[in-house]
C-alpha cells in the first residue's frame, strides 16, 4: 500500500474539495465508502479461497510426508534391530570360535602328553615366536623339544636300538647273515 504523509492527503482532500464542491463531497464518501467495503469483502473472499485452495493441495502432502516420516523410523528400527542381531551373531561366532580354538589346543595337549612325549610340542607357537618348529628343515624328521630328533644323534631309535645298529627285520635273513 502507498505511505501518505499528512500533509499529502490534506493536499488531496482540499483537490477533491475544490473540483467536486462542497455540496457532492458527502456523497463522494459514501460512493468510497462502499466500493472499500466491497474491496474488503472480495479480498476477505479471495483469501479464503485460496486458503482452501492451499489446504486441498498442502493437507494430501502433509499426509504422504507424515506417513514417509513413519516409514523412515520403522526403517531404521528395523535396520538397528537386523544390525545388532548381526553384530550379536557375530560375537557368537567369535566366541564359539575362540571356545573351539581352546579346546583343540587342549586335545592336543593331552594326545601329546598321553603319546609319551612328555611335553607338547608346540610347532606353531613356537615358529610363530621364532624358536624351535619341531621339525628338522634339513631332514624333514620330526623333532621334540630341545631339538632332540626320535633315533638320531644318542637318542633310542624308534626300534630301540643305538642309532647306527642295524636290527634284522627278519629272523630268516638274521640267520643268513
Amino acid at each position: 500500500m502507498a505511505n501518505f504523509t499528512f500533509g499529502e492527503i490534506l493536499t488531496i482532500v482540499i483537490v477533491i474539495l475544490i473540483v467536486f464542491g462542497p455540496n457532492r463531497l458527502p456523497e463522494l464518501a459514501r460512493k468510497a465508502g462502499a466500493l472499500l467495503a466491497k474491496a474488503r469483502v472480495a479480498v476477505t473472499a479471495m483469501r479464503d479461497e485460496v486458503t482452501a485452495e492451499y489446504r486441498d493441495v498442502v493437507e494430501p502432502m502433509q499426509e504422504v510426508r507424515d506417513e514417509l516420516k513413519a516409514a523412515g523410523r520403522d526403517l531404521r528400527q528395523d535396520v538397528t534391530k537386523i544390525r545388532d542381531d548381526v553384530k550379536a551373531a557375530g560375537d557368537e561366532a567369535v566366541t564359539a570360535a575362540k571356545s573351539l580354538e581352546d579346546d583343540t589346543e587342549a586335545h592336543d595337549t593331552a594326545t601329546a602328553t598321553d603319546a609319551g612325549e612328555g611335553e607338547p610340542v608346540a610347532a606353531t607357537a613356537n615358529a610363530e615366536a621364532g624358536g624351535d618348529t619341531g621339525h628338522d628343515e634339513t631332514s624333514g624328521v620330526a623333532t621334540l623339544p630341545g631339538g632332540d630328533r626320535p633315533g638320531i644323534e644318542g637318542d633310542e631309535g624308534i626300534d630301540g636300538n643305538e642309532p647306527g645298529t642295524e636290527a634284522a627285520a627278519d629272523p630268516a635273513a638274521e640267520e643268513s647273515a
